[in-house]
């Protein structure tokens, strides 16, 4: 596996779309959002000249923390450790930008995401409740 840097916000919108579909993201979504973002990355997660997932996230300049926007693979290629591949490499960044934490927000249909989260050593900050499902807010504190 090996991850590259793109701006190609339409190819990775294709990825987006057949990650989250279930919940009703569409290419648009994330084509009209993700490239608007100061300071976004967006890194691909490549196998076998394929492309199986992507990561987003965001470190605003004056900032201490990371924020992780997206996050995704493909369902055929989950539990094989692609997921925990991305994390680590938006907590390296966080870690060379000197930030002290990296934010997301999941929803508890996301079980497993939330399980690798937590093996990650992040901590639940805030539960909100929406129309859809419970958010969970996560933080890594990072020394």
């Amino acid at each position: 596996m090996k991850l590259v840097e793109t701006k190609n916000f339409e190819k990775s919108s294709t990825i987006h779309e057949e990650i989250f579909s279930s919940i009703g993201q569409t290419k648009k979504d994330f084509r009209e959002k993700a490239p608007l973002l100061e300071g976004v990355i967006l890194k691909e997660l490549i196998l076998n000249e394929i492309c199986i997932g992507y990561i987003l996230y965001r470190h605003e300049k004056n900032s201490n923390e990371l924020k992780l926007l997206w996050m995704g693979v493909i369902d055929k290629y989950r539990g094989g450790g692609a997921g925990r591949f991305l994390l680590d490499d938006a907590i390296k960044y966080a870690r060379v930008k000197k930030c002290k934490y990296v934010r997301v927000v999941t929803r508890d249909r996301f079980k497993s995401a939330l399980k690798l989260y937590k093996a990650l050593g992040f901590e639940t900050e805030d539960i909100l409740e929406d129309e859809i499902s419970r958010k969970y807010l996560l933080v890594l504190k990072l020394l």
